[in-house]
């Protein structure tokens, strides 16, 4: 944007001092709307109120909570610990491709999703055999 590589002092104080006074104005505004709802403290979602009158500000909040939504959304589903509640997503594309390969060395995810399936498979078994006792 034109910028050199090194910034003036001037124009690093003079945008902290804009982004300072924002903040704690941003913050202001939050703090009176969840007073008027009998809380001490603020949340995200009294964020908005205070943006309520400056639009653009208030779409790109909701757009950034949108895509840290799917942020997180996309986390939990490639959470390799949480085996059990995303294994048709974890395995269902892949074990063909597994299959395809039979003469070859398996790679370290192939390797991965083996150990996770005989645990889960392991698991399964040991709930059985407490089910019969």
């Amino acid at each position: 944007m034109g910028d050199g590589p090194v910034s003036l002092d001037s124009t690093i104080n003079c945008l902290e001092d804009c982004l300072v006074e924002f903040l704690t104005d941003l913050s202001q505004e939050s703090l009176q709307f969840a007073r008027m709802h009998g809380r001490s403290r603020i949340k995200v979602d009294d964020v908005p109120f205070a943006l309520r009158n400056d639009p653009p500000k208030l779409g790109r909040m909701d757009y950034i909570r949108e895509s840290l939504a799917k942020i997180e959304k996309a986390k939990k589903l490639y959470d390799t610990n949480n085996v059990t509640a995303n294994e048709k997503e974890y395995f269902s594309d892949e074990e063909d491709e597994d299959h395809d390969n039979e003469g070859a060395r398996p790679s370290k995810k192939a390797k991965k999703k083996e150990r996770a399936r005989k645990k889960k498979n392991d698991q399964a078994a040991a709930e059985n055999s407490n089910e019969s006792d």
